[in-house]
């Protein structure tokens, strides 16, 4: 009998690796490419998170330099903020590959009503479609609200 994620450690399913003990693994690869595409998106989480930290030494290195000197500063600011932009963007089109796969795993293997994994794979789709409309346009994703709403009903 395979180990359930309430058997082994409690809590289990509510993080991103849990949902594999409790989708009956099956070998196919969207069981592991979910957990995959979610670790994708931590980590470009965490380069926006350095990159905006790394501002705060920049500041105040700004504050002190000439005025004739800030240039060099202000262009590394520049491009860490475009940093963080892009690595949020590219964050949430990895979330949105993930849970796609997570909601055809769901979709399959029916633990969860069938309309509302379909939901969830209409959603994903509207929400690549803004984070893709978010990457070309050199704009937030959160520009695209109406696109993301249905993922968070």
């Amino acid at each position: 009998m395979p180990a359930k994620a309430q058997d082994t450690v409690p809590g289990a399913a509510a993080l991103p690796g849990g949902a594999v003990w409790e989708l009956k693994f099956d070998g196919s690869t969207s069981t592991l490419g979910s957990v995959v595409f979610r670790t994708i998106e931590a980590v470009f989480y965490t380069a926006a998170v350095v990159s905006l930290l790394s501002l705060l030494p920049l500041g105040q290195q700004l504050a002190t330099t000439p005025a004739d000197n800030r240039a060099p500063i202000q262009t590394i600011a520049d491009s860490l903020l475009n940093l963080r932009d892009h690595s949020n963007v590219a964050a949430v089109l990895a979330f949105t590959l993930g849970a796609l796969m997570y909601y055809t795993l769901f979709y399959r293997s029916r633990l969860v009503p069938r309309w509302l994994s379909g939901w969830g794979i209409a959603a994903t789709f509207l929400m690549m479609t803004a984070s893709l409309l978010a990457l070309f346009s050199n704009s937030p994703v959160t520009g695209y609200t109406l696109l993301i709403l249905p993922i968070a009903v």
